[in-house]
């Protein structure tokens, strides 16, 4: 048990996911197995870390149920720490997978039980990133006035932040509601 979990490190140090996450798995089977709970803990902590990594590597892939099935078993963990960014982070890629997936009523869920928690934890990145995608959401849906808000709102942060490209990637959506604003009839 405690040779897959090193094996597990050692491939998720290499960047090998797929590798790590097998070894982790059987790992974590071989401590429930003989009764060792704290062992086994150690292990489902890392299982975690490597299932949101190639989950979210799995989304940009475009395999989103795969990613999406890794990004759920690592929320069942999360839920159970006290790392309130860590779960915030998780539940924030489970909304963007449901956005590329076009499940925009579950994306808008996850995206603002995702503000919620950066909001407690005063995480300004995560605040702005939750108001973009709530944006981008709300063009895509019609919500033309809202989008405007939550956009405005990630804009200012991003300023504060001094973070430019996010800065310029929030600004070319507001150009987007805009251009659909003009064309929409009075």
């Amino acid at each position: 048990a405690r040779t897959l979990y090193n094996l597990g490190l050692l491939y998720h140090e290499q960047a090998d996911l797929e590798q790590a996450l097998d070894a982790l798995n059987r790992s974590l089977d071989s401590f429930a197995a003989i009764g060792l709970t704290q062992e086994a803990n150690t292990v489902r902590a890392a299982r975690a870390n490597v299932a949101y990594e190639l989950g979210r590597q799995y989304v940009q892939q475009g395999r989103w149920y795969d990613g999406l099935r890794l990004l759920e078993d690592c929320l069942a963990v999360r839920r159970q720490g006290d790392d309130l960014d860590a779960l915030a982070d998780v539940i924030y890629q489970i909304g963007f997978t449901h956005h590329l997936m076009g499940d925009a009523e579950e994306a808008r869920i996850r995206y603002r039980d995702a503000l919620r928690l950066y909001e407690r934890t005063g995480n300004r990145r995560g605040i702005a990133a939750c108001k973009a995608r709530l944006g981008h959401l709300a063009v895509q849906t019609g919500m033309l006035d809202r989008a405007a808000r939550e956009l405005e709102q990630a804009k200012q942060i991003y300023t504060e932040l001094g973070d430019t490209q996010r800065i310029g990637d929030v600004e070319d959506v507001l150009r987007l509601a805009d251009r659909i604003r003009e064309r929409q009839p009075v």
